[in-house]
């Protein structure tokens, strides 16, 4: 609805703007389900019975001695990452002793309420950035690039501006609100699938054919795939933010002659002539791209 107006509105155009932005949605959307697929796939009481849950405590303390006491994961490469990996594991480890010996009906409400958290955070997220993007598109009237990865860089300043521009407080509690609903409404839905499990093996098949799509994804679907028109806005449009949030921020970029004002070389180049001439000196060729004087 905003840039209606610079939109060139043929059948081609449309069809392949809801096709492809639709496309995109399903690669997103995959990478969004990885934390619910592990969470059901992972899920299994064989680890707190009497023979294999000494196994599993092994297998943790053996993990944190190499974190905590070696050298095996240099901590030289980044320092911040092999702590957060290493509190990571020890929360982890504290949790399965919890579920230890907290009982089985314990560890399946356990469950229940982490899968319903996991749910609210994706829903609360998703819904958020579609109100960013928005606002965004307002402003530079495309999808996220890498001003949107600037913006995390520059936190402080950026989120003043933020405060000052836009209702940040009431657009929280209201995105809260709306994700706590759709939550509440579909909780029984959810909490159905820790109660009654496939076996490891069919919960393997399944999360492996679903983990593939985010796989394939990476490693095949680029931003470059959206722009079939020579309209620009159908491009943008036919993007996904956070697909070119994720691109801006890997290649590090911004299309230069897309978002700066620019004028002909010839044009350009003869300014800087004019701006070097100087009594004392002389261009050393004709070439009105040389800028080179004696």
């Amino acid at each position: 609805m905003k840039s209606a107006h610079g939109v060139d509105w043929t059948f081609t155009n449309i069809a392949g703007l809801f096709l492809i932005g639709f496309f995109y949605d399903i690669i997103i959307a995959s990478y969004f389900m990885i934390p619910i697929v592990l969470h059901l796939w992972i899920t299994n009481e064989l680890m707190y019975k009497p023979k294999w849950k000494w196994v599993t405590i092994i297998v943790f303390l053996f993990i944190l001695f190499i974190l905590l006491f070696t050298s095996i994961v240099p901590a030289d490469f980044n320092k911040d990452l092999k702590k957060a990996v290493t509190i990571y594991f020890i929360v982890r480890f504290l949790i399965f002793l919890l579920l230890l010996y907290s009982g089985k009906n314990f560890r399946i409400k356990w469950r229940k309420t982490v899968l319903l958290a996991d749910f609210f955070l994706i829903t609360f997220i998703l819904l958020f950035n579609s109100i960013s993007e928005w606002f965004f598109w307002d402003e530079f009237s495309t999808r996220y690039n890498f001003i949107a990865v600037d913006y995390l860089v520059y936190t402080n300043e950026v989120l003043g501006n933020i405060k000052e521009s836009y209702p940040v407080v009431p657009i929280i509690i209201t995105v809260v609100l709306v994700a706590g609903s759709i939550t509440f409404l579909l909780r029984k839905k959810l909490t159905r699938s820790p109660e009654v499990l496939p076996t490891f093996p069919k919960r393997t098949a399944s999360s492996l054919l679903l983990l593939v799509v985010p796989v394939l994804g990476y490693l095949f679907v680029h931003s470059n795939t959206r722009k079939f028109s020579s309209n620009e806005y159908v491009n943008e449009l036919a993007g996904n933010g956070l697909f070119e949030f994720g691109t801006a921020f890997i290649h590090n970029e911004l299309d230069f002659f897309k978002f700066y004002k620019t004028i002909p070389d010839a044009e350009a180049f003869a300014i800087m002539h004019e701006e070097l001439k100087t009594p004392n000196s002389t261009f050393t060729t004709n070439d009105p791209y040389n800028l080179e004087r004696n």
